[in-house]
């Protein structure tokens, strides 16, 4: 482990594990990546969905650009077409 004076430098990666973003606007939030909703990140829990999602370092702001009254629109873009199986998953 990289050791500076008495300080270790320890990967970062138990930190990232156990902290929670707040989206706000959502221009600056990975959605796939961070960790901004549950204990752990979309790409982690979805790993099916990430690997046909179009845009793997999409922000928040872009896949859900706005909010109706009855809560936000999602918008998704897959690089390969959806069976008919997985498009009722998502409905």
């Amino acid at each position: 482990m990289p050791r500076i004076g008495s300080l270790f430098i320890c990967p970062l990666v138990w930190f990232s594990n156990q902290v929670m973003r707040k989206v706000g606007n959502g221009q600056q939030t990975s959605f796939w990546s961070d960790l901004w909703f549950g204990e752990c990140s979309f790409k982690e829990k979805f790993p099916m969905l990430f690997q046909i999602a179009a845009n793997k370092e999409a922000l928040i702001s872009y896949v859900s650009p706005s909010s109706t009254e009855l809560g936000l629109i999602w918008l998704w873009s897959w690089r390969l077409p959806l069976f008919i199986w997985e498009d009722e998953l998502l409905q």
